[in-house]
């Protein structure tokens, strides 16, 4: 198995970046995790933590990375049919 980063698997002037800190600003905001931050979430790193499901992209954050270890690994899951317009040609999941 190969190891992507997201630089690997999206165009890099696509905004996905600014896709996925939308993405999960919102579902911060839905959850009761707002008020749980440690450090309020504004941009995903450079080398972001993720995984692929079957439901989709999903982008995960260390206990104590941005809510307390109580909160556990929080994850975030973007689907498969949001992501087709930041995709490098040819990634297909």
């Amino acid at each position: 198995g190969t190891e992507y980063s997201l630089e690997d698997l999206m165009m890099s002037d696509s905004g996905y970046r600014d896709y996925i800190n939308k993405c999960i600003k919102a579902d911060i905001m839905k959850s009761d995790l707002a008020d749980a931050q440690l450090v309020k979430f504004e941009t995903i790193s450079e080398n972001q933590n993720y995984y692929l499901s079957g439901e989709g992209l999903v982008v995960y954050f260390q206990q104590y990375e941005y809510f307390p270890y109580a909160a556990g690994i929080v994850e975030f899951t973007l689907p498969y049919a949001d992501l087709p317009e930041y995709l490098k040609p040819g990634m297909i999941f």
